[in-house]
């Protein structure tokens, strides 16, 4: 087809209206919202540790892990004001304040330094290290500071102004010079104590720059127009007059070089709204835009080589973090429709125009509007060779019918551009070469000729010779179970083409003929979303639901593998692509970047801040993602081969009983402990750590487990950075942190800490050991102890037993007193002699009677009262037999005694009553008696035994008490169980009779 033609006026229209995408590196601010102490960034240091340091207008922030820390004057500051901060060879930061002196950090604390302690002043603008010495440039002079001893030297100089104020400092061959604000720059001779003038090559000098052989001198380019920076050849600098070269129109506060050699300074217009970040090489050029800073005011910067990033302080807007990688950038434009990258050339689809970029320049541009009368001139010739049945409805519509680009398809290197009223065939100039009037939401060149297009609710078409005047259309129509319905994408893996539905699933065309998956029962995935081809033609294929599928179809269907949607980060998919080993998934959330089931992740952190993701495309190494403001540009062979950043984990804060402890032992916000000893009841732990110097502290997922505790199981991933262990045993653990990096893919574990519980003094071996060995001492000791009582307790055993045989004996014998018996039998013989048988023969059966009882009861411990009662009966018989009846016997017994029930020791109550018949009576007794008394009183027998004698003397009372025989009579008591205390009573008088009570406890 004849190409279309335009007039020169269109041209000249449309190189006006070429679209300007300017690029941006991925950056973002922190300021007071995010905790800074102040907007106003005074000066920038990033030490050797890797921590952060941010001069403020308001006290001093530090940055570790993304966590900003503010220290004040109440911390040890100087002064809230700091202008500028250095760290010396030793690692101490110093920071000069404007209004307070000088403060350093030893790791520990802020130490002061001022003019009380001998500095020239306490307005200090600038500090300089060079070995073992830090300049300290103030607003009325310098003070030298020796940073090992701290021993300062001010050198004074007299102003031809009003001060001498120093604004910077820089080293050429060994040699330390100063500028001045009015008095030029001067050689500091540290060895006379002075300083040499040099040169005055300006009046005012807001800041000095080295850069190589040259040197930068600046000063106010807003009265002074490009002449903000004036550069010198440095060797030449007090001999050349005109500088080498002089540019910019603002005031420079400050520079920096980056890795690349490329030299930025940032500048504050100060009464003008000039300033700016600006990067310095052969040009001058404002890289504000590019970098995102919206503030006229920057007045301190600081380049990261570890990380490749500039940081950047205004003086209203907080702080502004550039990542100089350029891995990620952010052209904004229009919204984008579509995007296509391919041989190095950016195919950009917006809602009013078709453009291609060439060379980071928009090099030809193709309105929708110009489509659009194209479209229907093209509808109005009537040829309608496709034999469409809408052609003839369009040739009666005029160009009022809106018309929409749709997407864009690129096959065999012609670019074709899809729209609502066709699909137009264009070169890379934007000229129009062919249309087809085909309404689709889907197609595919099938070939240079051969196109399959997928009507939406409408039958599938295949047309061949498209380009000839009688083409060859097939039509699958929709009745047909293996025609593609509701088509949202399409893949070309030679021989086959794929195409996909939201509704049914996957479909194949081949040999002219469409196969559903879904109705051959091959896969009944139904909902399908995006389809690519990765690096070894397999099928890379999503679902609504937010799985993705690899697929090798080549020989039969076969799932390769899944990627869940568990595993990817987001909720929704919004673009596929595939580069090398690599599938690349787009989300609400951001890029996911999966291999071998390893899945890296970026976002925000790393400057994809527009997640409205329209469209995708990659070339070679580079990933185009078009979005609702523009697009991004992402190097995907640089972001994949970045060195992997080591994780440094450093404890923060250790908190015991939630207590913190060990603060004294802080060095530089870190405990540098590997093991911590605590007491048993010092057992609920909490340890904050950070992972410092990492390049996307974000991504960082964290997971712990405590090694030597019986359940040592992980815990689950979250980004929290505090381990809390409450109610620890006591033992010996190790906290083992393992942290999944999204950023890089990798996962790491390591030990972090010791810790050790000691047990309670109780617990403790030794206490354990003390204890077994004292019990033991003491088993030991016992058991002796024992064995000695036993065989005491034998031995009194024995003896007892010894003497309970003698006290049987001894009471036998003084029961069978001889003279009883001797008594006795005399009587016997005197019956005999008598000739009164009768008599003999009844007192000799009553003596055998009461012998016979005697040997029964002597061999008993216990006999019943009945017995006992009996016993004395027949005693007391016979001894009146003996006495011709003379005396008389009272027994009384209590009504609420049982004779058999109680039990006393036998021949207990005989003795007392034979010394009554031996002592108690003589002839001047008339009428004799006794009386034996039973009474019981709450199991207390009490046995009474009076005469009405002669009684007893108190001498004899005394020698009764003593007696052998109320000893043996209390001994009997003591093996019955009784109380021998006052168990036996006697009371007596003379000629009134003689009392024995004698008490049994029956409880016994």
């Amino acid at each position: 087809m004849q190409l279309f033609k335009r007039s020169n006026l269109l041209i000249a229209f449309l190189l006006l209206l070429q679209i300007v995408t300017a690029q941006q590196y991925a950056s973002k601010n922190i300021t007071t919202i995010d905790g800074l102490a102040n907007n106003s960034i005074y000066s920038i240091l990033k030490d050797s540790r890797g921590i952060l340091w941010l001069g403020t207008g308001n006290g001093v922030s530090t940055i570790i892990d993304n966590k900003i820390t503010n220290y004040t004057v109440d911390d040890g500051l100087a002064h809230n004001n700091c202008w500028s901060i250095i760290e010396d060879k030793n690692g101490i930061v110093w920071l000069g304040t404007y209004g307070g002196g000088l403060s350093y950090f030893d790791g520990k604390s802020f130490r002061i330094i001022n003019k009380d302690s001998g500095l020239f002043s306490n307005d200090i603008r600038r500090l300089f290290v060079y070995k073992d010495n830090l300049y300290v440039g103030t607003a009325y002079g310098l003070s030298v500071i020796d940073i090992n001893t701290k021993r300062i030297t001010n050198i004074e100089q007299k102003s031809n102004f009003d001060r001498f104020q120093i604004m910077d400092f820089y080293e050429h061959q060994n040699e330390i010079y100063l500028g001045t604000y009015r008095d030029g720059i001067w050689k500091i001779n540290l060895q006379k104590k002075k300083l040499e003038f040099f040169v005055q090559k300006q009046e005012r000098i807001y800041s000095i720059f080295k850069n190589n052989k040259y040197i930068f001198l600046t000063q106010d380019g807003n009265s002074s127009r490009n002449k903000a920076i004036v550069q010198f050849n440095i060797d030449s600098l007090s001999r050349s007059k005109i500088p080498h070269k002089s540019f910019g129109n603002s005031v420079f506060w400050q520079f920096t070089k980056d890795k690349r050699n490329q030299v930025y300074g940032v500048a504050d217009g100060i009464n003008f709204p000039t300033g700016g970040v600006f990067k310095i090489s052969k040009g001058y050029e404002n890289y504000s835009d590019k970098f995102n800073i919206d503030s006229k005011s920057l007045w301190s910067i600081f380049y990261d080589k570890q990380l490749d990033r500039l940081y950047i302080g205004s003086l209203d807007k907080g702080l502004y973090v550039i990542d100089l990688s350029a891995n990620i950038s952010f052209f904004k434009t229009y919204k984008i429709d579509d995007i296509v990258k391919e041989d190095e050339k950016l195919f950009l689809l917006t809602k009013n125009n078709f453009s291609i970029k060439t060379n980071e320049e928009i090099s030809s541009i193709l309105p929708l509007k110009e489509c659009k009368i194209y479209a229907y001139n093209f509808y109005k010739k009537g040829i309608n060779k496709l034999k469409l049945e809408y052609f003839i409805w369009y040739q009666k519509k005029n160009d009022s019918t809106e018309l929409k680009f749709q997407n864009i398809r690129i096959s065999n290197h012609k670019i074709f551009i899809n729209s609502t009223l066709g699909i137009f065939e264009v070169n890379d100039k934007c000229q129009i070469l062919n249309f087809y009037p085909i309404l689709t939401d889907e197609f595919e060149m099938l070939s240079e000729d051969e196109i399959v297009y997928f009507r939406p609710y409408s039958n599938t078409h295949v047309t061949k010779k498209i380009h000839d005047v009688n083409p060859t259309t097939m039509v699958f129509t929709m009745d047909n179970v293996h025609t593609p319905k509701d088509v949202v994408g399409s893949q070309k893996i030679n021989p086959n083409q794929y195409s996909i539905s939201r509704t049914s699933g996957l479909y194949k065309y081949k040999d002219e003929t469409f196969s559903s998956y879904l109705v051959d029962n091959i896969w009944n995935e139904k909902e399908l979303q995006f389809i690519k081809k990765n690096n070894v033609n397999e099928l890379v294929i999503s679902n609504s639901n937010g799985d993705v599928f690899i697929i090798d179809d080549s020989k039969a269907f076969k799932i390769l593998n899944k990627i869940d949607k568990k595993q990817i980060i987001g909720n929704t998919i919004t673009f596929l692509e595939t580069y090398n080993d690599y599938i690349i998934i787009g989300t609400d959330k951001g890029v996911n970047i999966c291999k071998d089931n390893v899945i890296r992740f970026i976002d925000e952190e790393q400057g994809i801040k527009h997640k409205l993701f329209t469209s995708s495309s990659i070339d070679k190494d580079v990933l185009v993602i078009g979005t609702t403001e523009g697009y991004y540009e992402i190097n995907l062979k640089k972001l994949l081969n970045e060195p992997i950043t080591k994780h440094q984990v450093q404890i923060e804060k250790i908190e015991i009983n939630y207590k913190p402890i060990f603060d004294n032992e802080k060095k530089w916000f870190a405990f540098k402990k590997e093991n911590i000893e605590l007491a048993y009841n010092q057992n609920i732990l909490s340890v904050s750590f950070a992972i410092q110097n990492h390049i996307a502290p974000h991504k960082l997922l964290f997971r712990y487990k405590l090694d030597g505790l019986n359940n040592n199981e992980w815990s689950n991933w979250s980004t929290n950075r505090t381990i809390n262990l409450p109610y620890l045993p006591a033992g010996s653990f190790s906290i083992v942190l393992e942290i999944k990096d999204q950023y890089f893919g990798v996962t790491t574990s390591q030990k972090i800490i010791d810790i050790v519980i000691n047990p309670p003094f109780w617990k403790t071996w030794w206490f354990v050991l003390l204890v077994i060995l004292s019990v033991s001492v003491i088993a030991i000791l016992y058991y002796k102890n024992r064995i000695n009582k036993i065989k005491a307790q034998e031995a009194e055993k024995s003896k007892i037993q010894k003497r309970l045989t003698e006290t049987k004996m001894e009471a036998l014998q003084s029961q069978m007193n001889p003279h009883f018996i001797f008594n006795a039998m005399n009587s016997i013989q005197n019956y005999i002699i008598d000739n009164n048988t009768d008599d003999a023969l009844m007192f000799m059966g009553e003596f055998s009677k009461i012998i016979r009882q005697t040997l029964n009861n002597s061999s008993q411990q216990k006999i019943s009262l009945l017995d006992e009662l009996q016993y004395i009966q027949s005693y007391i018989t016979l001894e009146n037999m003996r006495f011709k009846d003379k005396i008389d016997l009272v027994v009384s017994i209590d009504d609420t005694i049982d004779l058999l029930d109680i039990e006393i020791p036998p021949m207990l109550v005989q003795p007392f009553i034979e010394n009554v018949f031996v002592h108690a009576f003589d002839s001047t007794i008339k009428e004799p008696k006794l009386f034996v008394n039973f009474n019981l009183e709450e199991s207390v027998l009490k046995i009474e035994i009076l005469d009405n004698g002669h009684g007893i003397s108190a001498n004899s009372m005394d020698k009764l008490h003593t007696s052998k025989g109320i000893k043996l009579a209390k001994e009997r008591l003591a093996l019955f169980g009784s109380s021998t205390k006052n168990a036996i009573k006697i009371n007596s008088e003379k000629n009134s009779g003689t009392s024995v009570i004698i008490t049994i406890n029956l409880n016994v």
